[in-house]
C-alpha cells in the first residue's frame, strides 16, 4: 500500500474524529437537560437543568475556543511537525470527551470549560492538516488528497445517527464514551501510519518517495515564524477569511442548531433527529468526491491554472 494513500486515510479519520468530538453534544445536550424532555423521559437523577441560554453556551463554548489556534496550528507544524500536533490534540480531545460526563456532574462551568477546551485543541487540526498535505500530495493529486479532510462530514453523518441511537436508548453518557473510546483508538494508530514527510517515513518505498519529492519539494527545513505585521495588513488575507466566514456560518450555524430544531420543534425522535439532521452532509461529502476529482481533471489538461481553478471552487464549491 503506498506511504501517501496510508496517510491520506489517517487524515481521513483523524477529520472524522474531530468532526465526531464535536457534533455528538448537539445531540447529547437535548437528553442533558431536563427543560428539553417530556415529563415520561425525565429522570432527574440523570439530566442538568439548563435553560436555553445555559445550552447555547455550552453549545457555543467549543466555536469559542476553536477560533485562535487556527492561528497557530499550521506555524506550530512547520516547526515541530504536523504528526506531533494532531496527535497530541487528538489524544488530549479524546480524554476531555471521555470526563465531560464527570464534569457536568459537577458543575455548568465546569462542563463549559471541557467544550471550551476541546474546541481550542480541535483548532490546530485542519492548519496542521494541511501543511502534512503539502508535503504528501503530489501535484496533480492535490484536489483528492483535500479531501481526505472531508472525513469530517463524514463524521457528522455517521455521528448524529449514532449519537442519537446511543442517547436514546442507553442513556447520554455513552454519547460521549464512545466516540471518546473511538478517538483513543485512531490517535495511536496515526503515530504508527503518520510521518512528517515521505523523507522521514521509515517504510515508504524508494519510487514513491522519489516521486513525490519531485512533485512537492523534498525540503524538511523548519520555517521560522510568519511576519505578522505582514499578514494582518495584506488585502488577500482579509479576501480569505471574509470568504470562509461566510462559507462556515452556515455549516456551523446547522451542525449547531439543526438537531435541536429537529427534535424539540419537529418532535422527531433523537435517531430520526440525527438521520435527518446528517442528510445535507452526506450530499456535501459525495459532492466534495466529485469537485475534487473535476479540480484535479481541470488541471492535468491544462483547462484552467491552479489559481483559477481555486477561485472558482471557492466562490462555488466553498472548500476547493
Amino acid at each position: 500500500i503506498p506511504a501517501r494513500l496510508n496517510v491520506g486515510l489517517m487524515l481521513f479519520l483523524a477529520s472524522f474524529v474531530s468532526y465526531m468530538l464535536r457534533v455528538n453534544f448537539s445531540i447529547i445536550v437535548i437528553q442533558m437537560s431536563t427543560t428539553n424532555l417530556t415529563s415520561e423521559l425525565t429522570e432527574l437523577h440523570d439530566t442538568f437543568n439548563w435553560d436555553k441560554q445555559a445550552q447555547g453556551l455550552l453549545l457555543s463554548a467549543y466555536f469559542y475556543g476553536y477560533i485562535f489556534p487556527n492561528l497557530l496550528g499550521g506555524t506550530l507544524a512547520e516547526i515541530y511537525g504536523g504528526r506531533l500536533v494532531i496527535f497530541i490534540a487528538m489524544f488530549l480531545s479524546a480524554i476531555i470527551t471521555a470526563l465531560s460526563p464527570f464534569a457536568a456532574q459537577d458543575d455548568f462551568i465546569y462542563m463549559f470549560i471541557m467544550r471550551l477546551v476541546l474546541g481550542i485543541l480541535a483548532g490546530f487540526f485542519y492548519p496542521a492538516s494541511h501543511q502534512l498535505i503539502s508535503k504528501w500530495s503530489p501535484l496533480d493529486e492535490k484536489g483528492k488528497f483535500v479531501f481526505t479532510l472531508m472525513g469530517g462530514i463524514f463524521g457528522t453523518v455517521v455521528s448524529w445517527p449514532l449519537t442519537g441511537f446511543l442517547v436514546e436508548h442507553y442513556g447520554w453518557r455513552l454519547g460521549f464514551h464512545v466516540p471518546a473510546a473511538f478517538a483513543f483508538i485512531i490517535s495511536f494508530l496515526w503515530l504508527y501510519f503518520v510521518h512528517d514527510s515521505p523523507r522521514t517515513h521509515p517504510r515508504i518505498s524508494k519510487g514513491e518517495k522519489e516521486m513525490i519529492e519531485n512533485s512537492v519539494g523534498g525540503s524538511d527545513k523548519k520555517k521560522a515564524w510568519p511576519p505578522l505585521q505582514d499578514v494582518f495588513t495584506c488585502p488577500r488575507f482579509y479576501a480569505l477569511l471574509f470568504l470562509h466566514f461566510g462559507g462556515t456560518f452556515g455549516l456551523f450555524f446547522l451542525i449547531t442548531a439543526a438537531p435541536k430544531f429537529m427534535s424539540e420543534v419537529l418532535q422527531f425522535k433523537l435517531t430520526e433527529a440525527g438521520i435527518l439532521s446528517s442528510i445535507p452532509y452526506l450530499a456535501r461529502l459525495i459532492f466534495g468526491f466529485v469537485f475534487g476529482q473535476i479540480g484535479d481533471s481541470l488541471k492535468q489538461r491544462n483547462i484552467l491554472s491552479t489559481t483559477s481553478i481555486r477561485k472558482v471552487f471557492c466562490i462555488f464549491c466553498k472548500y476547493f
